[in-house]
């Protein structure tokens, strides 16, 4: 009998996991990065390497990348890697919330297309994994 990954509670929970630490980081990153806009390309990366919130958004990612390669042992790549596209909508979401950047319709109307996708490809597991079932 061949071993068939499945979208378990577990899983899904490191999914959202690794999630929550990739936005974290990428907001964290960005609020870092901020205050070095305009200043020479040799400053920004000194400035990057010398940053706390820096090297704090870098430990997030390497939480959220350890989290991920579980989450790879467990389950088809053709399904995590859409679910792991929360990363979109949420760092879209929160910059628009946390860092007042602005979304406008058309942006939040691909967030929607994101959401639909998640969606489609979550179903679909779930139905590929009742078919797989044993029938008592």
């Amino acid at each position: 009998m061949v071993h068939r990954p499945r979208l378990d509670g577990q899983t899904l929970l490191m999914v959202a996991w690794s999630v929550t630490m990739t936005v974290t980081g990428q907001l964290v990153l960005r609020h870092a990065m901020s205050g070095l806009a305009d200043q020479p390309f040799v400053d920004v990366v000194l400035g990057a390497v010398v940053s706390p919130l820096v090297w704090t958004g870098a430990l997030l990612y390497l939480l959220s990348t350890v989290t991920w390669l579980v989450v790879l042992s467990r389950i088809d790549l053709s399904v995590a890697y859409p679910m792991g596209s929360m990363n979109y909508v949420l760092v879209v979401l929160l910059s628009a919330t946390l860092l007042d950047e602005n979304v406008g319709l058309l942006r939040m109307a691909g967030l929607g297309l994101i959401l639909v996708g998640i969606l489609v490809v979550a179903r679909s597991e779930r139905r590929a994994s009742r078919r797989l079932e044993p029938v008592p």
